[in-house]
């Protein structure tokens, strides 16, 4: 198709002819040498440097390469503009991980994804990132103390930092902390609402906070200070990674007591406790993998690429490829 699309491109006279593209700056060099040595030096190039309609060329290391699927699936961005992927590579799988958060579940995922993966090889870049955060969810898992959503397996209580069970407080904390922005303002609101003793930290928060607006003002605006009622929202949207794992253990520790329960009642609470576990563990790990997946997506696309990413960029695509 682009070899019958050539005759577009360039412009023909009897004894010459004009051909423009793009061309990524280092490999100008290579361009003149090749060019050079085809037409024994009897063509010339004239470079043009600019930004405008210029098409993008991502360049990222090898282990950040999987997260372009997100740009894929939203928008590349413009030329000059902030590339997002790294920021995907750091927060997604944490995101995912701190929403599944499971010993057990992590490991099952692993597995699954590594065999999708072998047998999808166009989908490769998905399930790779999915195995980043199945190693994700396998850490958080042993944060947590889970194995599908068991804290005590065969008598054995599992070590951990935090119960999402028990610690509901500071989870709620730790997750709203993943969005910790406007910190000046935030620094001010908490000063005012916690701090009662001495009596001069009240003034020294409404300080703080009228020196943000403040700031906030002379930075954007009026936009800025319209914008300010927004950080109560942002904030409760990322607790929703508090929420969704919070579902997730409460629903397999039923799951578990039900079947526990019915284990103890002879062969026939073994068979039907068995069934019970193995499709309610089943129906809860495809929705524990379904639902940080879409809740993590949206918290990029929609709490963060919104602060700050345009996109709508095209993508370079080099002649003859």
């Amino acid at each position: 198709m682009k070899k019958s699309e050539a005759p577009l491109r360039f412009a023909v006279t009897e004894h010459a002819f004009i051909a423009e593209g793009w061309l990524p700056r280092k490999r100008l060099n290579e361009l003149r040498e090749a060019l050079d040595k085809k037409t024994h030096k009897k063509i010339n190039i004239d470079m043009e440097f600019g930004k405008e309609h210029a098409p993008v060329k991502l360049n990222h290391p090898k282990f950040m390469r999987p997260f372009r699927f997100f740009l894929d699936l939203y928008t590349i961005p413009e030329y000059g503009e902030i590339d997002p992927t790294f920021f995907l590579f750091l927060t997604f799988p944490i995101f995912f991980g701190f929403m599944l958060g499971d010993i057990g579940y992590g490991l099952l995922s692993m597995v699954i994804f590594l065999i999708l993966k072998s047998k999808f090889p166009k989908a490769k870049a998905l399930f790779n990132v999915l195995m980043i955060s199945a190693a994700a969810t396998i850490l958080f898992g042993f944060v947590f103390g889970e194995f599908f959503g068991a804290e005590n397996v065969l008598g054995h209580e599992l070590p951990r930092l935090i119960s999402r069970v028990h610690d509901f407080n500071q989870l709620l904390i730790v997750s709203i902390m993943e969005k910790f922005s406007w910190v000046l303002l935030q620094t001010g609101i908490a000063i005012l609402f916690f701090v009662k003793e001495p009596k001069f930290a009240f003034y020294a928060g409404i300080a703080i906070v009228l020196v943000s607006v403040v700031m906030r003002y002379l930075a954007e605006g009026i936009i800025g200070i319209i914008e300010l009622p927004a950080l109560a929202s942002n904030l409760l949207s990322y607790a929703r990674l508090m929420a969704v794992g919070l579902a997730s253990v409460s629903l397999a520790l039923i799951i578990n007591e039900m079947a526990f329960g019915l284990f103890r009642s002879g062969i026939a609470g073994i068979l039907i406790g068995t069934i019970i576990i193995i499709l309610g563990q089943g129906i809860n790990f495809l929705l524990g993998i379904l639902t940080p997946f879409l809740h993590s997506l949206r918290l990029h696309y929609v709490e963060f690429f919104g602060k700050f990413y345009k996109g709508g960029g095209q993508r370079y695509a080099p002649f003859g490829e």
